[in-house]
């Protein structure tokens, strides 16, 4: 059986900083970041004085992603393990060049990565099968189902997918994790839909789960066909 196709269509890792000012001098960094390999427009000022760019700025197929409002920090992508590496890149270079702040520390560092992955194990199932059987024998899902049903629907209403998250919280804190996984909306494929998000104020944490985000997911998946 062939392995199942994963592919992510957006990832990013983004790092907020406690700190009243950017914690970067953006000017210098900006001017120093070609020597870097990245590929930096033409920049324009809005009327406080911020930083407005023609284009995003660039390494290969990830881009840089920043807020001195927000004071944060990232990269984009189409590629986990290459977000992940130009990340890690660019902020090693930036510390080490411009060093940071005793007193500016990390407030939360977050990884998303968002896709999508045929079916594994159970070929001869669809996803919308799939989670119809895991969820199956869940009295007070199948009485929403029929609550539902009977109310707004001609059809038959039923769990369509699982989203787990950090029990007992709510999301707006620096410590989340959360995966979705839901059939694709397209009808009648053999793909599952997925976004993973991972949060947390210690940065190696973060970038540990960017570096297995593919195990994660793929193991998820396999956990809901068994």
């Amino acid at each position: 059986m062939a392995a199942p196709d994963f592919n992510v269509t957006r990832t990013s890792i983004v790092e907020r900083f406690h700190a009243v000012l950017y914690p970067f001098p953006l000017d210098a960094v900006l001017a120093e970041l070609p020597q870097q390999g990245w590929l930096v427009p033409v920049i324009d000022r809005d009327e406080g004085g911020g930083v407005r760019l023609s284009a995003p700025i660039s390494k290969g197929d990830v881009k840089l992603a920043f807020d001195q409002a927000a004071k944060t920090l990232g990269v984009n992508g189409s590629d986990a393990s290459e977000t992940l590496r130009e990340f890690k890149a660019l902020r090693a270079f930036m510390v080490e060049r411009f060093g940071l702040s005793p007193d500016v520390a990390t407030h939360f560092t977050e990884f998303r990565c968002v896709g999508n992955s045929n079916t594994g194990m159970r070929e001869s199932s669809t996803p919308p099968e799939v989670i119809e059987r895991w969820w199956q024998g869940h009295e007070r899902s199948e009485a929403f189902g029929k609550y539902l049903s009977g109310r707004m629907f001609d059809e038959p209403i039923g769990v369509y997918g699982v989203r787990m998250a950090t029990k007992g919280r709510d999301a707006n804190r620096p410590d989340w994790a959360e995966l979705t996984i839901a059939p694709s909306s397209t009808s009648g494929t053999r793909i599952y839909q997925f976004d993973l998000i991972y949060r947390n104020a210690l940065r190696d944490k973060v970038e540990a789960v960017a570096a297995s985000a593919q195990q994660i997911i793929l193991g998820a998946i396999a956990e809901l066909e068994r």
